[in-house]
């Protein structure tokens, strides 16, 4: 939808996304490296772990360029978003847009 709006492909957004998560990691390792090994004590109290999920909050603008917003070091993988009822109540129904991009994660 987004892409018809704007009139680039979806395969060509994923692209311009690539390049701000390609660039934003090369910009951040010299500093993940350094607080991983140089605090004298591992980052888990179970020790090292072999990966790290880093969130990408991004927001394109209206030619199709994105921008981040944040990045979050401890992102949720739940597919699930709190919605009222009709009585008021608070309960979880599946997000489509969680699924779609969360299950290939997984």
């Amino acid at each position: 939808q987004m892409s018809e709006k704007l009139g680039v492909s979806a395969a060509d957004l994923m692209h311009r996304v690539r390049q701000v998560v390609m660039t934003t990691l090369v910009a951040l390792q010299p500093h993940l490296i350094s607080w991983s090994t140089d605090r004298g004590r591992p980052l888990h109290p179970h020790g090292p772990k072999g990966f790290q999920i880093i969130g990408f909050d991004v927001l394109f603008n209206a030619k199709g360029e994105p921008r981040l917003l944040e990045l979050n070091a401890n992102s949720s993988l739940s597919i699930s978003q709190p919605v009222v009822a009709g009585d008021g109540t608070r309960v979880y129904e599946e997000s489509e847009l969680d699924s779609a991009i969360k299950t290939q994660l997984i």
